[in-house]
């Protein structure tokens, strides 16, 4: 356990979610909890809930989070209803603040930020603000909205006391559109230590699914999201079947009924894919099935910015990665290690050279080098100082984890 020399109790504001199961909650916000909680902070969690949260909020009591859930309201009317659930929620929530005398407020939103900002701010609380996208550049043809959420943004990004994000192009963003240079850049990372390769599952679910050694398995996992790119990825899986009979295929996803149809479509033989739905902590066990990963975006300012947790996911679990590399610094993670990344330009795809690429990645170094990557530029233990100065920390120590590829 870690001695902090000084009090930090950090409450997470997130009531942009409705369920503190999803995937995004438990990924990115429960497990930097965890983290924060390792060098010595105590920590609350504010979300609310559509009744469906509940179960894993009584798993964060268990863990000894201290917790408010509330009711959402206005769930479908946009940035509007969006920033006035966000206000509601901190009028709801400044009581339970004040009584956990949190010392810091996270948000990762404009609108949770504006509310704190506004709200939480006067009981003294600092406000960080976890920027994960340029979300005016999400809006397209609607110009009073594209000019609504600027402002939203400037606000948020200027006024708010202390700055994290995700990838080095999103922090020039941030510095050319607030004027500040205290961003301390810290990218999308899963749990190491829950995110890794086991022989053993790998083992049980290829015998089930019908793997056989020869087969070279690609694996997807995540939303049917627009900018997720799911055709574009169902599509480059009927390609790389034409080139080799020995490709099968993987996506792990809610959408079971969705998929199932997207692939009808395709006209890939269903009988190369495995289509599952899995709790986010049997992912990983899933992922070990595998012998490569896909995360594909398109070239927008977006997705520039953007630092999806799943390609860290992906690593840590041994899984080289085909990526487009346009997605935030990807190109840059992967240029030093071309075992674990896979470039997939949109224009001139060089199929034999990808095919290649597959064969390689069911070896075991390409795993070791996968794991490796992740451990360098995915692990929180190497952005310790980055939380100890944002959320001023003054611990002992830092925080270790296991790292291992087993």
């Amino acid at each position: 356990m870690y001695s902090p020399l000084e009090r930090t109790t950090v409450a997470f504001f997130i009531p942009e979610w409705l369920d503190l199961r999803h995937p995004v909650v438990q990924s990115q916000i429960v497990s930097l909890s965890e983290t924060l909680d390792a060098l010595g902070a105590t920590t609350a969690i504010v979300g609310c809930s559509a009744n469906a949260g509940l179960n894993n909020a009584q798993d964060c009591q268990a863990r000894g989070d201290k917790i408010l859930l509330m009711k959402p309201i206005l769930r479908h009317m946009g940035a509007i209803g969006m920033v006035i659930r966000c206000l509601w929620g901190a009028l709801r929530a400044r009581e339970f603040i004040s009584s956990i005398d949190a010392t810091h407020v996270y948000v990762r939103s404009v609108f949770s930020a504006f509310a704190a900002i506004i709200i939480f701010r006067p009981l003294g609380a600092t406000i960080v603000f976890d920027v994960r996208s340029i979300v005016s550049a999400e809006v397209k043809g609607n110009k009073f909205k594209s000019q609504l959420l600027v402002l939203f943004e400037d606000f948020s990004l200027r006024r708010t006391d202390k700055l994290l994000t995700v990838s080095l192009y999103l922090e020039r963003f941030i510095r050319l559109r607030s004027r500040r240079s205290d961003i301390a850049v810290v990218p999308s990372c899963p749990d190491l230590d829950m995110f890794h390769f086991s022989v053993a599952d790998r083992t049980f679910l290829r015998k089930k699914f019908e793997f056989r050694d020869e087969h070279i398995v690609v694996c997807y996992s995540g939303g049917l999201a627009h900018w997720q790119r799911i055709d574009d990825t169902i599509n480059l899986f009927v390609k790389l079947s034409e080139k080799d009979e020995n490709f099968r295929f993987l996506i792990i996803s809610r959408d079971l009924d969705i998929v199932s149809s997207k692939l009808k479509d395709s006209g890939i033989d269903e009988v190369k894919v495995k289509v599952v739905s899995a709790d986010f902590a049997k992912v990983p066990a899933f992922l070990s099935a595998a012998d490569v990963s896909v995360v594909l975006r398109h070239d927008v300012e977006l997705n520039r910015a953007a630092s999806p947790i799943k390609v860290g996911e992906y690593l840590a679990c041994g899984l080289p990665v085909i990526f487009s590399p346009c997605v935030g610094d990807l190109s840059m993670v992967f240029s030093e290690n071309h075992l674990a990344g896979y470039p997939l330009t949109e224009i001139g795809r060089d199929y034999d050279a990808l095919h290649r690429f597959c064969r390689i990645a069911k070896k075991d170094n390409s795993k070791v080098q996968a794991r490796k990557l992740a451990e360098k530029y995915f692990d929180r233990s190497r952005y310790v100082d980055d939380y100890i100065g944002t959320f001023g920390l003054k611990t002992l120590k830092v925080i270790p984890h296991s790292g291992d590829l087993s």
